[in-house]
């Protein structure tokens, strides 16, 4: 028969499940969305892309095309996009019960003789912490890679402990594979994961030394996660209409899986903002959890530092290394890749609040036996109501999608004043995306042609809308923008198709006629006849 800290432990599982599952499935938009904060635009171009089979923007993003593919496949109900949406819902809810399962092991470790009740409760406070965090609630019901990524994060924490902890030789050595497969396979979603496995790697080699055995079962792991990488250049030669970086050859797979387009963000905030910035970090961090879940988290570090420093210093190491990474991306959505970190922190909080009711149950303020038992009621209460409660509270009017849909909003705006068969240049990432969603999901009887302006200077996507579009596209042999656009509108005025750009472009006068249609969002392209 199951003990009972086993029956308790799936009591609170279904707690949690049942819980986020109502929260999210509540505040859940049910088409495209560019998420709570309007900044979220990769949603359109991941949702094309996944009807397709095709190849998204740097990294590629291999793992999650697989498996968003099997789950729409999978459901019978609703709209792509819909199943896109619950698809983040419930990988959100699988990294949050991960991290409930680990945040009590990590609690049965650090306070062995803490009653099971306080432990399943201070794990499942932690779970519920990060799960209604605004930050990870927000990405946890759009279609995004973030919520997968959680979900690889919680594992390999979780995997990582129980290497660490390991007694049985044979489980050991599946918990070495399944280390490496996780591992393998999340670097096919995102590679911000690598600030959690590096850490991680260095503390299981300390207890390795030098046993090449150990080593290839996660070598033997890593190389079969990574074999996702396989789809890129299998997708990318069956020419899909997303299709980055001519992923098919050597020199544009390598461009496409390094991010190459993205690199100058990286440490590119000017350092006259990275005080401001820091500050904006330090704001989102208090949103998330407050400064009492600030506090219990320091007070949860230091006890893992005391208790279980093995895990203290790659789990602190990572959260530097994110944090850094993060607050000098230079980027509007910097914040997203916090995500792994809040993970992190959301579980440090977990044995801070433990720490403080051994504290109280332990303390001789207190002598009778039953004040101190009302003393960590009265605190868990309390944190429960401060941290998770009033977090859904005061943040699920702004994190609903329900009502309302600026995403769909747009493109039904556009489509009412594109003419059927009219080529569109856009220039943003959301226009971008957003119109890709409507030319090949929301709108395809419509007909229109969307160019990603910023991609032109590539000789493979100018090669990509050429063989797309061949009828709206002339030879345009190299990247020179206004040449391009003039080209563009000459060859499709000529043959009466309207071309219209979502910006307006000070350059291309006064060889392009620029008439406005919708102020500050569509313009009308024609030539100069002088």
């Amino acid at each position: 028969m199951p003990s009972k800290l086993a029956t308790n432990k799936f009591v609170h599982l279904g707690i949690i499940i049942v819980s986020h599952l109502t929260i999210y499935l509540l505040s859940m938009p049910r088409d495209l969305s560019w998420g709570a904060y309007g900044n979220a635009s990769d949603g359109g171009e991941l949702i094309t892309a996944v009807n397709y089979l095709g190849v998204p923007h740097p990294p590629g993003y291999p793992i999650y095309m697989l498996l968003l593919k099997i789950f729409t496949s999978i459901v019978p109900f609703g709209s792509l996009a819909l199943k896109s949406n619950l698809f983040s819902v419930l990988t959100s809810i699988a990294a949050i019960c991960i991290v409930f399962l680990f945040t009590l092991k990590l609690s049965e470790k650090t306070y062995p003789d803490f009653s099971n009740f306080l432990k399943l409760t201070a794990s499942s406070i932690g779970s519920f912490i990060i799960g209604t965090s605004p930050l990870f609630w927000s990405q946890s019901i759009i279609a995004e890679v973030y919520s997968l990524n959680a979900l690889f994060v919680s594992l390999i924490l979780l995997i990582s402990y129980k290497i660490i902890n390991s007694t049985n030789l044979q489980s050991y050595k599946m918990n070495l594979f399944y280390w490496g497969l996780v591992a393998g396979l999340s670097l096919g979603n995102h590679l911000t994961v690598i600030a959690i496995i590096m850490p991680l790697f260095c503390i299981l080699a300390q207890k390795f030394k030098l046993d090449l055995k150990k080593y290839a079962y996660i070598t033997y792991g890593t190389i079969a996660g990574l074999l996702s990488y396989i789809y890129i250049p299998i997708r990318a030669a069956k020419n899909p209409p997303i299709n980055w970086g001519g992923a098919d050859t050597f020199d544009g797979f390598i461009w496409l899986i390094t991010a190459a387009p993205y690199r100058e963000y990286v440490l590119g905030v000017d350092q006259s903002l990275l005080f401001s910035r820091l500050i904006e970090y330090m704001q989102i961090l208090f949103i998330q959890f407050n400064p009492i879940g600030i506090f219990l988290c320091i007070i949860g570090s230091l006890t893992i530092l005391r208790k279980e420093p093995k895990l203290f210093f790659p789990l602190t190491f990572s959260t530097i290394i994110l944090s850094i990474y993060s607050l000098a991306y230079n980027s509007i959505d910097f914040e997203v890749l916090m995500i792994p970190a809040l993970v992190i922190i959301s579980i440090g909080i977990s044995i801070g609040f433990l720490h403080i009711l051994f504290l109280l149950k332990n303390t001789t303020l207190i002598e009778q036996r039953y004040l101190q038992t009302l003393s960590m009621i009265i605190f868990s209460f309390a944190i429960i109501m401060i941290l998770p409660t009033f977090s859904i509270y005061s943040n699920f009017k702004s994190l609903n999608q329900t009502q309302t849909n600026p995403a769909i909003s747009y493109i039904d705006e556009m489509i009412n004043n594109l003419p059927p068969d009219s080529v569109i240049l856009a220039n943003t990432d959301k226009e971008v995306f957003s119109l890709w969603y409507a030319q090949h999901i929301s709108n395809p009887e419509h007909g229109i042609k969307v160019i990603a302006l910023p991609l032109m200077q590539y000789d493979w996507y100018r090669s990509q809308i050429q063989l797309l579009f061949p009828d709206n596209i002339p030879e345009i042999s190299k990247y020179d923008l206004l040449n391009n656009v003039y080209n563009i509108v000459e060859y499709n005025n000529s043959n009466n198709i309207g071309v219209y750009s979502t910006t307006y472009n000070a350059h291309w006068d006064p060889q392009i006629l620029t008439e406005i249609i919708i102020n500050a969002k569509l313009y009308e392209l024609a030539l100069n006849p002088d």
